[in-house]
């Protein structure tokens, strides 16, 4: 099916629980109101140092006049600094409806999960249904704003019920062992003991539950326990957690149903609120602890460690395999092996900027490197794709596109962006569908998209390297004001002329030159005019040789050229193409002085021994001579 309408999200950290469980609600009711959906992912926050720069690239992937709505999942940015770059970009770029998935927003219709309140009808549970008396709140201190909310909504119903709360009967702690273990030891230091203990969530709900299992307390028969999140472990246990449930899922719903009124015109909601719900189990005795089945659990926690371990020596293969590849296809074709360790991947491309290799501005002023400096940003690269394991042609495509037209044609419904970088280097962006539109952006794709990154800059780095190489090449191999080899390239080339010379049977002749009057134009009209007319006719010999010849200035006034021969006539070929250029430039020239030179030429035999000196003494010989 092909969808031609757009939505798009914006989301960091898709490989957590919620953010995958929200975006594969909005995915899924997106589709049935037949809109493709883009999710733009980032990873910001992850203490990555410099590396981190690059995040904010995720704006110049899109195209915002694309998308009939937009989903700004605010609450799952770690850092304030991206989340008010990409709200500022959409408020400037995009002019379709906006919702943002956040428990405050500025400028956006919302939609928000209430976690709190219903911490308070799990309190009332614990009242009425199990008749608990005193009941103690333990609160986390490091996420206070969240926990004071809970603790609001816990000490709420307590006053309803004229259960007085004093300081004995909540504590902030942390996530530490020894914290909880301290939190603990405070309430049961009252002549009575707790009825029940509210944990601000699981995690510490699952730490004080073994600590009072140690200190010999039976779960729930001496002290019920709660938590709020309703994590794995904690309904893999006997007793099972009563917690709350989440319904991240319907809250992508939600959000989609309320887009969807604003890209129709309707009014939306200013506030969308969606409530979580108790989940009551045996750690508050309303489920017997047999309906757990505890190996169950352990084999998955089994294989989730063996895979774990897989996926490392995974990595540490493919980033081996893509060590020391310094060419951009070898690269893409050693990548192409490894899509196939993607879980249910069904389609993958790299997308790079036409700038992507580009050289920086301090490599180009010292190495004189010419390049475009007006790359084009109208179109983009896609340097690998491999839809169901078949890899697809490399093209290019419009910027105002994601993905070149012809695979949205053909595609999935959900694309996830990520982009591609190297500290502030921006290379492209990788983009990623999964088999029946089934999110499965693990933190494993991370460090596959950090072997890319690597792949990109070693490219990069090595293409800098070359140029920097050829420049001190040219330093030491050419003369600077002539642009001919130095005497040290020129002896390095004619080493190699000569060899192959020997072997071919082939003669040589050996030319040298020498400029008229150096001294005296130096001595009347200065060095600087002296140098310009060294380099004239140092451009007059450049423009004399042809393909098999090569020339040289030792310095001063004098040149040597090297010149394997087929016949004689070649070496008055090249003297008069010199004259030539002389004599063109004599008649232009407004100076006060001519310029004019003296050539000698030696022709060594490949019957005689190669003596580098003794050619060029001989040439040199011969051009004195013509002086004389």
């Amino acid at each position: 099916m092909y969808y031609s309408k757009k939505i798009c999200i914006f989301v960091s950290h898709l490989f957590g629980k919620y953010q995958q469980a929200l975006c594969q609600g909005i995915i899924t009711r997106a589709m049935e109101y037949g809109y493709l959906v883009d999710i733009f992912s980032s990873n910001e926050g992850e203490n990555l140092g410099k590396y981190d720069l690059g995040e904010k690239s995720i704006l110049r992937i899109p195209n915002f006049q694309e998308y009939s709505g937009i989903v700004f999942a605010s609450n799952t940015y770690l850092l304030s600094g991206l989340k008010d770059m990409i709200s500022k970009e959409i408020r400037s770029k995009s002019n379709c409806p906006v919702i943002e998935v956040s428990h405050k927003s500025d400028f956006f219709p919302r939609i928000a999960l209430d976690n709190n309140s219903a911490i308070g009808d799990i309190v009332e549970h614990l009242i009425k249904v199990h008749k608990a008396k005193r009941i103690c709140y333990l609160g986390n201190g490091q996420e206070s704003i969240f926990s004071n909310a809970r603790f609001d909504a816990y000490k709420q119903v307590m006053e309803e019920h004229d259960i007085k709360v004093s300081s004995r009967d909540y504590s902030n702690s942390d996530y530490s062992t020894e914290s909880i273990k301290k939190a603990l030891d405070s309430f049961l230091a009252s002549d009575i003991k707790p009825d029940a203990i509210v944990c601000y969530n699981d995690r510490m709900a699952l730490t004080l539950m073994r600590q009072l299992l140690i200190k010999g307390y039976k779960i729930p028969e001496d002290i019920m326990i709660t938590g709020c999140d309703k994590l794995e472990e904690g309904q893999n246990l006997s007793p099972t957690l009563t917690t709350l449930t989440f319904p991240i899922y319907e809250m992508g719903n939600a959000a989609i149903e309320e887009l969807v009124k604003g890209i129709n015109g309707e009014p939306m909601a200013a506030r969308t609120i969606v409530k979580a719900k108790p989940h009551y189990a045996g750690s508050c005795g309303c489920e017997p602890s047999s309906s757990v089945v505890p190996t169950l659990y352990v084999q998955k926690l089994v294989n989730h460690i063996n895979n774990t371990e897989l996926s490392m020596l995974a990595d540490i293969n493919m980033s081996s395999a893509l060590q020391g590849i310094t060419d951009i296809d070898k690269g893409m074709d050693m990548l192409e092996k490894y899509v196939g360790q993607l879980d249910n991947c069904k389609e993958l491309y790299i997308c790079l900027y036409n700038d992507w290799n580009s050289i920086h501005s301090n490599l180009k002023e010292i190495s004189f490197y010419e390049e475009d400096d007006n790359l084009s940003e109208e179109s983009r690269i896609l340097k690998l794709a491999v839809r169901d394991g078949i890899r697809l042609q490399e093209c290019s495509f419009s910027s105002k596109r994601t993905l070149p037209e012809y695979l949205n044609e053909n595609g999935a419904p959900a694309y996830i962006y990520s982009p591609l970088y190297f500290n502030d280097r921006e290379f492209g962006y990788i983009a990623i569908a999964y088999k029946f539109n089934k999110l499965s952006y693990s933190f494993d794709f991370l460090t596959w998209m950090r072997n890319v990154n690597s792949l990109l800059k070693s490219i990069l780095d090595s293409n800098n390297f070359g140029i920097l190489v050829n420049r001190l090449e040219d330093i030491y191999m050419k003369d600077s004001l002539t642009d001919l080899y130095s005497l040290q390239g020129f002896k390095r080339l004619a080493d190699i002329k000569f060899k192959e010379a020997k072997l071919k049977k082939q003669r040589i002749a050996a030319l040298a030159f020498n400029l008229d009057g150096l001294k005296n134009i130096n001595r009347t009209l200065g060095h600087q005019e002296g140098n310009f007319a060294i380099k004239i006719l140092g451009q007059g010999i450049r423009n004399a040789l042809d393909k098999e010849a090569i020339g040289c200035r030792l310095g001063g006034d004098e040149f040597y050229i090297l010149l394997p021969l087929k016949e004689e006539y070649e070496i008055h070929t090249i003297s008069q193409k010199v004259q030539a250029y002389i004599n063109n430039y004599n008649k232009l020239n407004t100076k006060n002085y001519t310029i004019s030179f003296r050539m000698g030429f030696y022709i060594w035999e490949p019957s005689k021994a190669y003596d580098f000196e003794e050619i060029f003494n001989g040439a040199e010989r011969a051009e004195r001579a013509e002086k004389r």
